[in-house]
């Protein structure tokens, strides 16, 4: 069992069990216009060779570049002409940008370095491909255009109906079992806030999450919860009872039914999160405290359901120091940017105004409130940081 490890280890631990049972569920075959945030299930292999033609780049003339000026001017072609033109020596024809050179031609000179007296061109001398898209330049017959895995975005979309493929293979969505576990939450003492979070995620990152229902802190209910979603889908998340508490009996569900393959991870909030396998099917456990949660969500749990791809990055001065409690952690500090600043939350001038300027960052407290995370983004530290300090800030 991995335990206490990295967020950069915890990472890489998700990307290998990514490979091992994220892939492990059916294919479909939908049209290209509805595949948008799917993940293809094959190689892309371009049916036709693009461009079809050598084109012009841009309006001028499209000529030879082994000839001499004056060249004479023998017609015009345009985009979507579908003429077999030949250009022969001594000639020029107009062109269009976008447009399919005449037989003969390997360079167009364009407009700007033209002169023309009457059925004559003068212009600049040019080289062979001068602003020509020579036919097979962007893709051949053939050839792997997407690789199977990746995320279809609007640009894939783009490229598909450029090789005129209308349908695709993907993976079946993941359907994920969400459930929450806690008296206080199962007694009406506290909203439920962690479950419709993790849903969010799962639905923004492409998936069909269910949430079973919220259990006691009661190690039959739990087990009874998990056992349920590992046979019924793909994979089960879940938050709370992965502490050290008397009642925290997810770990020892995860131990008991299957194998618990990672526990806790040095960062803060968000270290008591568990990994396992029950019924072949991954179970991730999450951290009761919203922020903690949020935290596995975006860290751990995305680059399983989503992908290690990076964050959106800016620079900023930090407005307050950040005095961090425990060495050997790595601490999330959730920040608000205004004036080009960044505003840790918990202090002066941010959402939740709890620590005194000077206090340590009091991860306990920061950690146990949904609002903590209503932030623009996050900034990862492993020392204390000094006001007007210039930090890297990660963007939701």
């Amino acid at each position: 069992m991995h335990e206490m490890v990295s967020i950069d280890d915890s990472i890489s631990f998700m990307k290998k069990l990514r490979e091992k049972f994220y892939y492990n569920r059916g294919v479909e075959e939908i049209n290209v216009d509805e595949a948008l945030d799917r993940e293809l299930a094959e190689d892309i292999v371009s049916p036709v060779t693009l461009p079809k033609h050598d084109l012009a780049t841009m309006d001028g003339y499209a000529i030879r570049s082994s000839d001499s000026y004056p060249l004479k001017i023998v017609g015009s072609i345009y985009a979507g002409n579908e003429s077999d033109t030949k250009l022969n020596k001594g000639e020029a024809f107009y062109i269009t940008t976008g447009a399919a050179l005449p037989r003969g031609a390997d360079a167009v000179l364009k407009v700007e370095l033209a002169e023309v007296k009457g059925s004559l061109l003068y212009g600049k001398k040019i080289k062979s491909g001068t602003y020509v898209l020579k036919r097979g330049s962007e893709v051949k017959e053939g050839e792997v255009v997407i690789e199977a895995k990746r995320r279809i975005g609007p640009q894939e979309i783009a490229v598909l109906h450029s090789l005129g493929i209308k349908k695709v293979k993907v993976y079946r969505k993941m359907r994920v079992a969400v459930f929450s576990n806690g008296d206080e939450i199962k007694r009406g003492m506290r909203n439920d806030t962690n479950g419709p979070m993790i849903m969010s995620f799962l639905r923004k990152w492409g998936h069909e999450p269910a949430f079973l229902g919220i259990t006691d802190d009661s190690y039959e209910e739990i087990r009874e919860m998990i056992i349920e979603g590992t046979k019924e889908y793909d994979a089960v998340v879940t938050s709370g009872g992965v502490s050290v508490g008397r009642k925290d009996y997810v770990i020892k569900v995860l131990k008991e039914e299957g194998d618990l393959l990672l526990y806790r991870v040095k960062q803060r909030p968000g270290k008591p999160l568990a990994i396992g396998i029950v019924n072949n099917k991954p179970v991730f456990a999450l951290p009761g405290k919203p922020a903690g949660a949020f935290i596995s969500m975006m860290f751990a749990l995305r680059a399983f359901f989503y992908g290690d791809i990076p964050f959106p990055k800016i620079r900023a001065k930090i407005a307050h120091e950040v005095r961090i409690p425990t060495k050997g952690f790595t601490y999330i500090v959730f920040v608000k940017i205004a004036d080009g600043k960044a505003f840790p939350v918990g202090y002066v001038d941010s959402p939740v105004r709890l620590l005194p300027k000077g206090d340590k960052y009091a991860v306990s407290l920061i950690s146990q409130m949904t609002r903590t995370v209503l932030a623009d983004g996050f900034m990862l530290t492993e020392r204390d940081l000094e006001e007007g300090e210039e930090v890297e800030v990660n963007l939701y």
